[in-house]
């Protein structure tokens, strides 16, 4: 079904797509897209691939904080954009190889950096107490 909508100028298709969730119920998605010659089959598909695409997207944010980066000129962003790819890329295949999920994974490096601090700490401060004698 075709459907405008008063705040833009072109043509908007609505698909409603009604299916059974793993309990049981019925789910309902509302697709949207501007292509107007996409058939049922073939707008459901793009947003299958689309869904696939999006939490490696929401990944990336919040592994990298790519929201809180400085970046203000486009050669800036385009820099930390491509640097949060490849770092949540490592992330995943790190994760894959150690068959962790990427929060364990996060979890052990905190923990192994807690550790790496103490033992510097440790042997600062024995370092400190020797020089005092």
């Amino acid at each position: 079904m075709h459907h405008w909508v008063k705040v833009l100028d072109v043509a908007i298709l609505l698909h409603l797509q009604i299916f059974k969730n793993k309990d049981g119920n019925e789910g309902i998605l509302y697709l949207l897209s501007n292509d107007v010659i996409l058939d049922k089959q073939s707008i459901e598909t793009l947003y299958q691939k689309r869904c696939k695409v999006e939490p490696f997207n929401k990944n990336m944010k919040s592994y990298t904080a790519l929201a809180k980066s400085p970046g203000k000129t486009k050669k800036t962003q385009s820099i930390l954009i491509f640097m949060s790819l490849l770092a949540t890329v490592k992330w995943e295949c790190l994760s894959f190889k150690k068959v962790l999920t990427i929060f364990g994974l996060k979890t052990k490096v905190y923990i192994k950096v807690q550790k790496a601090a103490i033992e510097a700490l440790h042997h600062e401060l024995a370092s400190t107490v020797f020089h005092q004698l």
